[in-house]
C-alpha cells in the first residue's frame, strides 16, 4: 500500500510539473511614465508570466529588444505603441501594446544635452541676406552645454575661401548662449571684431534638424539646419 501511495505522489508531482511547464505564456508590462521627453529614456516594469522569450518594438522609431526590461531612448516627439509579444517554453505566444507621448524638448534639440553642431544657412540683417556666397554656407555654430558654467559656443568658418562674400562676422569667433524657457528664445553673445555682441532669437521653428529665431529688437533672422 505504500508502495502504491509513494508512485500516486510521484505521478501527481510530475503532472503536476507538466502542467506548470504547459502553462501559457501571458505578456504583462507597463510603463513607468506613459509621457517622456526627447532626449530621456522610455522604462519598463516587466510583469509577464511563464516567458522564456521577448520581442519588443516601437514601430515608427525602429526600436526593438530582446531583453526583458528594456530601456528605449527616445529622440523623436510623437505618439507611438509599445508592443511586446512573450513567448512560452510550451511555445506558447501572447501580445501588449501600450500607447505613450514623447514630448518636445528645446534644450535636447539645442544642444543634445552635450554639444551639437549648427550648419548656418541664412542670417537676414534689415532684410538683407548676410550670407551671399556658396562659401559660407558651410559656417558652423557648435553649441556646448555645461552644467557648471555659462554654456559656450564656437562660431568657426570650415574654409576660408570667400572672396567676394561679406563676412557678417570675424570669423571664428566665441561666446555664450542660453534657452530663456519664458519667452521661448535663444540668447547669445558672440565675441567679435574685438567686442561682444548680444541677440536674442525668438524662437519660431526648431526641430532636430532645423532652426529659426528672430531677434526683433535688431531685425535680425537666424536659420540653422543640423543634417
Amino acid at each position: 500500500m505504500q508502495k502504491v501511495s509513494s508512485y500516486l505522489f510521484i505521478l501527481l508531482t510530475f503532472y503536476g510539473c507538466k502542467d506548470k511547464i504547459a502553462e501559457n505564456s501571458l505578456a504583462n508590462f507597463e510603463l513607468k511614465s506613459v509621457v517622456v521627453h526627447e532626449g530621456t529614456s522610455l522604462e519598463v516594469v516587466q510583469k509577464s508570466l511563464n516567458t522564456s522569450k521577448y520581442e519588443w518594438s516601437i514601430e515608427g522609431l525602429n526600436l526593438y529588444s530582446n531583453e526583458s526590461a528594456p530601456l528605449f531612448f527616445m529622440d523623436s516627439a510623437g505618439l507611438y505603441t509599445l508592443q511586446l509579444i512573450a513567448k512560452g517554453g510550451n511555445g506558447s505566444s501572447s501580445i501588449q501594446k501600450i500607447n505613450f507621448e514623447v514630448l518636445p524638448d528645446t534644450m535636447w534639440r539645442l544642444s543634445n544635452n552635450s554639444t551639437k553642431e549648427w550648419q548656418i544657412s541664412s542670417i537676414l540683417s534689415d532684410g538683407v541676406e548676410q550670407i551671399v556666397d556658396d562659401c559660407q554656407l558651410d559656417d558652423v555654430l557648435l553649441l556646448k552645454q555645461s552644467a557648471t558654467s555659462n554654456d559656450s559656443f564656437f562660431f568657426r568658418e570650415e574654409f576660408d575661401t570667400c572672396n567676394s562674400g561679406i563676412q557678417f562676422f570675424d570669423l571664428p569667433a566665441k561666446g555664450i548662449w542660453s534657452l530663456n524657457k519664458a519667452n521661448n528664445s535663444l540668447a547669445i553673445e558672440i565675441s567679435s571684431r574685438g567686442k561682444a555682441t548680444s541677440f536674442e532669437f525668438k524662437i519660431e521653428d526648431i526641430r532636430k534638424n532645423y532652426f529659426k529665431g528672430t531677434d526683433f529688437a535688431v531685425n535680425t533672422t537666424l536659420v540653422m539646419r543640423n543634417n
